[in-house]
């Protein structure tokens, strides 16, 4: 399940996947709307970064910029990205996504 694969953790890796202070987390709730085969790929590109770590290249990641990454998600036509960074210990905060809807990766403020 989903949930299951986002709250995990990597004992190689020690990979936290979701840091949450409530519920209301941004990229928790992101993935939960997605449709159903859009977060089943989301699920396995997360295995990818727990298998990968940090060395995690595109079609499945890439470095944005000042240590912030997005880990990119594509079935079909749709395209769905999840922005996420490393902390001390190997761990991933994931932190929010968003539907691609244009050509650019919008930037960061």
């Amino acid at each position: 399940m989903i949930r299951d694969a986002i709250f995990s953790s990597c004992d190689a890796h020690e990979m936290l996947y979701i840091h949450l202070v409530q519920r209301n987390f941004a990229g928790f709730l992101f993935i939960l709307s997605l449709d159903k085969k859009m977060r089943a790929k989301v699920a396995w590109t997360i295995a990818l970064l727990e298998a990968g770590g940090n060395s995690l290249r595109e079609p499945y990641s890439k470095h944005l910029d000042d240590g912030i990454l997005e880990l990119r998600v594509k079935v079909g036509s749709d395209i769905s990205k999840v922005l996420y960074f490393f902390i001390v210990g190997k761990r991933v905060i994931l932190t929010h996504g968003f539907v691609k809807k244009t050509d650019d990766t919008p930037l960061l403020k």
